[in-house]
């Protein structure tokens, strides 16, 4: 079945929309097949999107930009462009955030609803 819809998919040129459910929350997605594989990719419901002319104030206006500065603009893009490699980017908020100690009432918070604490002691 899954081979047959990435294969399905990947023939039409198009993505398929679907639900799931992880971590107690529905998501919609759209399903994409890619390199014989399928690959979900968040997307927002309507209620999700904003407006944010209606959201800010004052957006900045179109300002026209010189043939001056529109050139160094360009170049600066050109210079800090890479090639992607995902496996440069870790999530370094989860590194920091594991490594740090719990607070001994946060354990003991924890423990009192039954959660064993897989927090490192600390004092």
């Amino acid at each position: 079945m899954y081979s047959l819809r990435e294969q399905a998919l990947a023939k039409a040129g198009t993505a398929g929309i679907a639900t799931f459910v992880m971590r107690r929350h529905e998501y919609l997605v759209a399903v994409k097949a890619g390199e014989g594989i399928l690959t979900l990719h968040t997307l927002h419901r309507a209620d999700g999107i904003r407006d944010p002319k209606k959201e800010i104030d004052s957006l900045p206006g179109g300002a026209k930009a010189s043939e001056k500065e529109l050139k160094m603009a360009e170049q600066l893009v050109e210079t800090l462009s890479m090639q992607w490699d995902p496996a440069a980017f870790r999530d370094t908020f989860q590194e920091k955030a594991q490594g740090r100690r719990w607070p001994a009432a946060a354990r003991a918070f924890r423990a009192s609803r039954g959660h064993a604490s897989t927090a490192p002691a600390g004092p």
